[in-house]
Order: C-alpha cells, then structure tokens, then sequence
C-alpha cells in the first residue's frame, strides 16, 4: 500500500513539474522551461534564442521502427508493457509507409487558420519575429486585397531588385499602388509606364524609396510593414543626404534621380501621416527645379521637359499637389501657373481633369487671395469683374464626361463669399455627392477625393442633405454618405483618407458650434472673412487632394 502511494505521489510530482508551454531548446534538452515571455531563463542564461513551436510533426513509422509507441498508444493499458513488445515484434520495419498528401489550398495553413495563427503570434511575441513575406494577394483584384491573405511568388524583373531583396514590396508597388493612381482600370498610370522603367535602371537607392513607399501603403493594414518601412526610409535619406553632401553635381544633373527620390519621399509622408513634412519635400524641390533650370540655361541646353517624360511627369505631380492642396488651405502657391496651358481640354488621366480646368482652379485661389487686399469700391468691381470672367471661362469648358464641374462650382462662389444655405450650393453639392454615390458603385473613386472634400465641407448643418442612391432607391443623409465613400476610397486611394476625414469632421464641427454660439447669442469676431476661411481653411494645412 504505502510503495503503491509512493509510485502516486511520484506520478503526480512529474505530471505537475511538466511545462505545458515550453520554449523549443527547454523541450529538447527535456529542462522544465519557466515559460517567461518573451525569453525564458534558461534561453537568456545561455544566451539563446527563445522560440516557442506551435506544433510538431511526428511520423508513425519512425516511432515504430525506433520500437516506441506513437502518442498514447496502449499507454493507459494494464498490459502495455506486454502488448506494445508484441506489436513492435510483429511490426515490418522493412516495408515503407505510404503516407497521404495532404490538399494545401491556396487560402490553408497547416493544423489552424489564419485567425488561429494570429491569436497563437499575440499569444508568443517571440513568434512575431519573422521576415516578412508577402502575406497578401499582391495580383489579385483590388476587392479581394482586402479580405483575403495570399502567398504570390514575387516578380523578378530586375537583378538590382533581386538584389536588394523582400522583392515582393516592389511587386506590391506594381500591382496595388499604381492601379490606385488612375481613374479606371483601362487607364495607364504613368507610375507604371514611366517611373517603373526609370526606377529599374537607376541607382538601388530609387529602388529602395519605391520599396518605402510600397512597405509605407501596406503598413497601413498591417504594423509590421510600417516599421520595415520607416528603415527604408530612413536608408534612403541617408543615402539621400550622402549624395548631396559629397556631389554637388547630383543636384543638376540632367539625371532625373534627385526629382524621382523626392517625389517617392513626398508621397510616404502623404500616406504615411499627411503632415507637413511632405510639404517640405515640395519645397524642395521647387528649389531643386529652379536651380535645374538656371544650370540648363546657363549651359545654353534645350529644355528637358520635353525630352525627358521622367522629369516632365514628377514636375507635373508636384506642380499639381501644390494647386490642389492649396486650394483647402488658401496658402500661396510654389510652381506658379506656367504648367497650366488655359486652352487645354484634354483630360489627364492620371490628374482626372485637364490643364484648363486647372488653370481656372489656379486663378481662382489668387483671386480669393486678392481679395484680402480689397480698400475701395473700385477693387471690389475689379475682384467682381474677375470672378464673373473665371465663371465664364469654367461654363465655355468643355471636357470629357470624367471631368465633371460641379464641384468647381462651389469653388467660383465661395469668391463671392456663397454659404452651405443658400440654395444654389446646396444643389450643386446634392448632385456632386449623386455623382460620387454612383462611381463608387462603379468602383472608380480614386480621383474623387478632392470633390468630395469640396462638397462634404459646404453641407450644409441645418439641412443635411437627403439623397437617394440611384440604384437601389435607399436614402440617407449628406454626412453619413460623405464617412461611407471616404471608407469606400480608403480601398482604392493611395491618398491619405484618415486626414482628410479629420479635417472634415473638424468643419462639422466648427460649423455646429458656431451655431450653438449663435444660439446662445454669443457672435464670432470673423472679420471679412468668407465661408470657406472661416470654416475650411483652418485646420487643412498641408492637406493632400490629389
């Protein structure tokens, strides 16, 4: 009785002293593993490193021909001893085991799913330390991308590329963010058509902003990748910074790499947080462009925007960021309106819309400027003679049906100092947010968000708009409508949609409490200052439209 109770307690002491949970080097040298997270003790006094097995693969036929029992078998038998001897006696080591293959579908993991494989990486942060993969769909459509994980071969087409390594984030840049900078799908972006081509024949460093800015989208749903994109970034500066420092030819050399690494840096911080530091980019290369210019001058050469589509493009992304995003903000412009021809109609497939309709943006944002300056009776005839001439060049243009001009509408009377309640504007942003309605069910939005900027800040909060959809007939409110297609641009846009959606709800907001002062008969020291700079201007500061 008492050697029975012995041989318990003993049992019982192995079973309890057991780590459920053990780290892999503890398992194999068969320690008990304390389990401390992230790195146990054992592993961090032996200078280790702690990993922690989600699960192991044990064959049958090896356990059999080594004379072991495979899991349980026959372990809680009275008569195991004896039953196992006589299965491993009568077992036929010689002839091969005929294992099936499992079906590993295109979606599957082993032994779990992906939601199984998350919880088991929060679960071990040792785990989490991985080289990341291409854990999504990169080829497939742009609504699956954002469902369902997927492991595609990564695309080679470049030694520099395969050199760098982690080529599946340039696969990333092709697939998911240059299909993101046209209007449709049978649209060619000139980030594809032009920039690619360029970025694989310059030096690495072009190729690892690429790499930064595809690694900056993508971290945007997944953590991991923003951190692996910010040690890009921080490379590319450096070597960014290195080049000027010890080559001051790089600056204006008729090589486009300098513009093409800025514009790549300005458009991480545009997705990345939207703050002024892409700003600064812009700044630069203003500068950089202009000193460009004067050597080109200086050394008696022909203009290179003609000959160069690489710096013709990148000159006319910055140009356009700078005409669009001053239109929130109601700063001054920095590249002028020489990049505007006003007798151009024809649409830019990339812009959306065409020079002149730029053109007309550009002259509207310096009136609205000009009009600060307004002392007498005679410069406000002056301000109003121009505002009914821009009105007149927008009605006589004519593009394509992409282009559209309501929203620039609103743009014409805010000038005239125009409210969200007056019944010219409240059509005009009824029938931009129709239209919008109707694109998104198309799946083309990913050059909407500046009109829809311009319609969602002139709602008016006193009679939000009620608007149907035009294909199921269902209702819904302006404000409402206007988070629903943010969420839905937020899919298809490499614009940043969370800032633009801050400044939104900022408007609202401002607009709601000086109502609520109104009220109370509490009235606002604005000056003369309109609509749009009472409301709209402050807080949209280095706000990216395009």
């Amino acid at each position: 009785m008492a050697g029975s109770t012995k041989a318990s307690f003993q049992s019982k002491r192995s079973i309890a002293t057991r780590s459920q949970n053990g780290c892999s080097n503890c398992r194999r040298s068969k320690k008990k593993c304390d389990e401390k997270q992230p790195t146990c003790t054992r592993c961090y006094q032996k200078d280790l490193e702690c990993t922690r097995d989600a699960f192991t693969l044990k064959w049958e036929s090896d356990f059999h021909a080594r004379g072991l029992a495979f899991g349980r078998a026959g372990v809680w038998r009275k008569d195991a001893s004896k039953k196992q001897n006589a299965e491993n006696g009568n077992h036929d080591t010689t002839r091969p085991a005929s294992l099936a293959i499992p079906t590993i579908s295109h979606w599957s993991f082993l032994n779990t799913d992906s939601s199984s494989l998350q919880d088991m990486m929060s679960q071990h942060p040792s785990t989490s330390k991985i080289i990341l993969m291409p854990a999504r769909n990169v080829n497939g459509p742009p609504h699956a991308f954002e469902r369902l994980p997927s492991i595609s071969p990564a695309l080679s087409v470049s030694p520099t590329v395969s050199n760098l390594g982690q080529s599946f984030l340039f696969d990333y840049y092709l697939h998911r963010i240059c299909p993101r900078t046209t209007p449709s799908p049978v649209s060619q972006s000139p980030f594809a058509s032009v920039i690619l081509p360029y970025c694989l024949t310059a030096s690495p460093v072009v190729i690892k902003a690429l790499m930064a800015l595809a690694a900056c989208h993508w971290g945007q749903q997944d953590v991991r990748y923003a951190i692996h994109a910010l040690k890009l970034k921080s490379q590319v500066v450096a070597e960014f910074r290195r080049r000027i420092s010890s080559d001051r030819a790089f600056l204006v050399s008729p090589d486009p790499e300098v513009l093409v690494l800025i514009m790549l840096l300005c458009l991480y911080e545009i997705v990345d947080h939207c703050d002024r530091r892409w700003i600064v980019h812009l700044q630069g290369a203003k500068d950089i462009i202009r000193l460009r210019r004067q050597h080109q001058l200086s050394d008696t050469l022909l203009d290179h925007r003609d000959s160069d589509p690489v710096s013709e493009f990148v000159e006319l992304f910055f140009a356009f960021q700078d005409v669009m995003g001053r239109t929130a903000c109601a700063k001054a412009d920095l590249f002028g309106p020489s990049y505007w021809r006003a007798d151009d109609a024809t649409i830019n497939d990339w812009m959306g819309c065409s020079p002149g309709l730029v053109s007309i943006l550009f002259a509207i944002m310096d009136l609205s400027r000009s009009r600060r300056d307004m002392v007498s009776a005679s410069d406000e005839l002056t301000f109003r003679a121009r505002a009914s001439n821009l009105q007149r060049r927008l009605e006589a243009l004519v593009q394509q049906p992409a282009g559209g001009r309501g929203d620039e509408t609103l743009c014409t009377c805010a000038l005239h100092g125009a409210r969200p309640s007056e019944p010219a504007i409240k059509a005009t942003v009824e029938r931009i947010l129709e239209a919008l309605w109707s694109l998104v069910a198309k799946g083309s939005v990913s050059h909407a968000m500046w009109p829809l900027f311009v319609a969602a800040v002139e709602l008016d909060p006193l009679d939000d708009a009620v608007l149907r959809d035009p294909n199921t007939g269902i209702e819904t409110h302006g404000r409402r409508l206007v988070l629903q297609l943010l969420s839905e641009m937020a899919k298809t846009s490499v614009s940043s949609v969370s800032r633009t959606r801050a400044v939104i709800e900022g408007v609202w907001q401002r607009r709601d409490f000086h109502l609520h002062n109104a009220q109370d008969g509490k009235t606002g020291r604005f000056s003369d200052l309109n609509d749009w700079e009472r409301y709209v201007v402050p807080g949209s500061d280095a706000l990216s439209l395009v």
